[in-house]
């Protein structure tokens, strides 16, 4: 947090509480709220801020596969099965984008290798928001938050891949804006690892330097932990290192200025006493003008001192640890030196390909709903969107007409997932199936085409690819005696 606040020193030692002070009469109690809240610390052991420091933020191993729990079970990204959801902003420059997106690039050697694991990955992107905004800001609780939690049962159905959620304002002419809640409309773009590559990253002499400071990391922990830590924890006891976490300049700020202090208990009496006598300035004060102008020149002096500070660590970061003597003297040989790739595991390969060879015999099995789920994942394939109206069409007009017996959403998830997997290891056999399918539930096809085809128009005029694909599936979907070359039962 300390940290944290360092980072942008402007709002930290200015902005902020100047902005108390000024509305004080408005945001005194959005402000303590806040301060409590971020104020609250947290007690970890020495173990557990080592683990992080040497796993996630220096060796980086959950990105690469290779993170081990006590009972030596490894956690692997790759095994999530649930949907992944990632925030990030243009904005953030604590976790940027390239920073936030990036692991995507260590473990997926190519965007098949996301749907052949059977991944649902979806990153919303803000164009300006801070990184603390991401997870507290009311814009962005208001508006990407609440979209999320209000579509979770669409993003849980939604076919693997890597999607970026973006947000549309509704307007008048927008057809059947009323299915969406709130103010937007929520669109599932399809993205590739290419868009990834695309926002930027580490290249070869990045991964170099920082290859340099994990073994650095890790020598001087061997040294600490051999020479120096015996002698800390013989000299530290309990009433010292409490005595230590209380005078943390942190906590330290915060007992100054509450009742804990003798000095300020006259201040509530105080207060109540020049509330009374209190008057609002008039905005066009020299004074409150003058106030207004040199707070926004010092915070941007600040700043700007803090953005200089900032280059010039970097640029000293760059120079030791991209020296080639301190690399090679780390064991990196740069001429040979390569990311090495996440680590594999065997059994799950196996288990994915036993389990996708299932899915290809189970290809004509199933009646209606299957041939319908097919149809719909069919279409979508030509589409790179998919748009929360339609969703929600097809909601209602399974409540009108139910069409799909009772299921549960666990179960509308796995079936939409085997069914999109059918597609994409055999589409022409899965296509073909559909009549085979059909025909053990006759009389209802129209009726499921009919369901499909009002889902499609909820969002508008569909691309030349979604038509075709569309005539190619009513003549799927067609009784026998219409289309009777198109049965291979007839």
């Amino acid at each position: 947090m300390q940290a944290f606040e360092q980072g942008n020193p402007g709002n930290t030692y200015v902005s902020k509480p100047y902005g108390a002070y000024a509305k004080i009469d408005t945001d005194a109690e959005r402000f303590l709220a806040f301060e409590r809240w971020w104020g609250s610390s947290i007690l970890l052991t020495g173990e557990e801020m080592q683990f992080m420091a040497d796993e996630l933020f220096i060796g980086n191993h959950l990105a690469q596969g290779k993170l081990h729990t006590s009972d030596g079970r490894r956690a692997d990204l790759r095994n999530i099965r649930s949907p992944i959801v990632v925030f990030c902003s243009r904005g953030d420059d604590i976790t940027p984008p390239q920073q936030a997106l990036d692991w995507l690039l260590d473990i997926y050697a190519c965007d098949d290798d996301i749907i052949a694991r059977e991944q649902t990955i979806i990153y919303a992107m803000h164009d300006h928001i801070g990184h603390l905004g991401l997870f507290v800001s009311s814009a962005v609780v208001s508006k990407e938050h609440l979209k999320f939690m209000s579509n979770i049962d669409m993003i849980e159905a939604l076919p693997p891949g890597l999607y970026e959620a973006t947000f549309i304002p509704k307007s008048a002419g927008m057809p059947h804006a009323e299915l969406a809640s709130g103010e937007y409309v929520m669109r599932f773009e399809r993205r590739s690892l290419d868009d990834i590559r695309a926002l930027g990253g580490n290249d070869r002499a990045d991964d170099l330097r920082f290859e340099a400071v994990a073994r650095v990391s890790e020598n001087l922990h061997g040294l600490y932990s051999t020479f120096v830590s015996p002698f800390v924890r013989a000299m530290v006891t309990p009433q010292s290192a409490e005595l230590l976490r209380q005078a943390h300049p942190l906590r330290l700020a915060f007992a100054l200025c509450s009742d804990k202090n003798p000095f300020f208990a006259a201040m509530p009496a105080l207060t109540a006493s020049l509330k009374t006598k209190r008057h609002a300035v008039d905005k066009e004060n020299p004074f409150w003008t003058f106030q207004e102008t040199f707070i926004k020149q010092t915070t941007q002096l600040i700043t700007s001192a803090a953005q200089q500070s900032g280059l010039g660590l970097e640029k000293l970061f760059e120079m030791i640890y991209g020296s080639p003597l301190m690399q090679a003297s780390l064991g990196l040989r740069v001429g040979a030196y390569a990311k090495a790739p996440p680590e594999r595991d065997v059994y799950q390969e196996e288990e994915r390909a036993q389990r996708l060879a299932q899915l290809l015999e189970q290809i004509e099995t199933g009646g209606l709903v299957e041939a319908t789920v097919r149809g719909v994942l069919y279409v979508t394939r030509a589409e790179k969107a998919v748009d929360e109206r339609a969703y929600r069409m097809l909601e209602l007009l399974q409540a009108k007409a139910p069409l799909f017996p009772s299921m549960t959403r666990q179960a509308y998830r796995i079936l939409a997932r085997q069914q999109y997997m059918m597609l994409v290891l055999d589409e022409d056999r899965a296509l073909n199936a559909i009549p085979i399918l059909l025909d053990r539930e006759p009389g209802r096809a129209q009726e499921a085409l009919t369901l499909i085809e009002t889902m499609f128009a909820t969002i508008g005029a569909l691309t030349s690819e979604e038509e075709k694909r569309l005539a190619r599936l009513a003549t799927l979907f067609a009784p026998a005696r219409e289309a009777p070359h198109r049965r291979k039962t007839d």
